[in-house]
């Protein structure tokens, strides 16, 4: 069935182009490290992009001997704009086995040149932690 629109109208962005992207890293024991970029996507130019769920779960492979945070986040820079957070998982717990999974539901669209990173951070002094970072959505004609 073909649905149309009115001249001058647009339609849904789902149906200008869409292709499904998901941005993700996945890693297991990872050692104590700082502040590290682990994936990145740039909307290319004549698209934007229609964020979906936001999934940032974190898990302690190893117990750490002195305790400190450790964090997983989505970090995004406007075109010509400054970076900032947009979701943050924190964990500040050192037993083995300690989990913080963190599942968002999001309506965020981003815009041609924006960047989107995942990045990790354990500032503990020993063990490793599990990663699963992922941000679904789809792409589309702007």
């Amino acid at each position: 069935m073909r649905i149309s629109f009115p001249p001058g109208a647009r339609s849904n962005a789902f149906d200008r182009n869409a292709t499904s992207k998901t941005n993700d890293y996945n890693a297991v024991a990872i050692a104590p490290h700082a502040l590290t970029v682990r994936a990145t996507y740039t909307i290319p130019a004549g698209k934007k992009f229609a964020v979906g769920t936001v999934c940032l779960s974190t898990s302690r492979a190893a117990a750490v001997t002195v305790a400190g945070a450790q964090s997983a986040k989505a970090r995004l820079t406007p075109s010509g704009g400054a970076a900032s957070f947009i979701f943050s998982n924190l964990m500040f717990g050192g037993a083995a086995g300690e989990k913080s999974p963190l599942m968002a539901g999001s309506s965020a669209i981003l815009f041609a040149a924006d960047l989107l990173e995942l990045t990790t951070e354990d500032l503990n002094t020993a063990g490793s932690i599990n990663y699963t970072l992922a941000v679904p959505g789809y792409e589309f004609d702007a």
